[in-house]
């Protein structure tokens, strides 16, 4: 039988690169070689900047503050409106979502997609009824029983 061939980079022989290798210090071992190194914090005159401070940047946007009794609540004036823009007064619906929408960019509140819901569903109705209403003149005025 053969022995199990072994890969390079495998094996007892491997080097291992967190491994400390000879000729290099060990921690705790002062360097052999160079200008000793010189720990401790850097010295800086009044005003420069220390180490883990942030220097010139604002909070991130997404991490602003917003008020905290708006985090759960939904706007009522957007519900009302999809509701209405739903059951038929779609214009009313329509012209609601668009005051819900203000009103919720002002105080932070849920139910921006209700409001935009309710206007798209409002102005797409209010649309199509006002083509179907067009389409039902021009089909009275062309109908026979009309003409005298």
């Amino acid at each position: 039988m053969h022995p199990p061939l072994e890969q390079p980079g495998y094996g007892p022989e491997a080097v291992d690169p967190y491994a400390p290798q000879y000729g290099q210090p060990q921690y705790g071992q002062p360097q052999q070689y160079g200008q000793p190194q010189q720990y401790g914090q850097p010295q800086y005159q009044y005003g420069q900047p220390q180490y883990g401070q942030p220097q010139g940047y604002g909070q991130p946007a997404a991490y602003q503050y917003q008020q905290p009794y708006a985090a759960g609540r939904t706007n009522v004036m957007s519900i009302v409106a999809l509701i209405l823009s739903v059951v038929g007064l779609a214009p009313v619906g329509a012209i609601l979502g668009h005051v819900a929408r203000r009103q919720i960019k002002q105080s932070g509140e849920g139910g921006d997609g209700l409001a935009l819901a309710a206007i798209i569903i409002g102005w797409t109705l209010t649309g199509l009824v006002l083509v179907g209403c067009c389409v039902l003149a021009v089909v009275a005025f062309n109908s026979p029983n009309m003409n005298p």
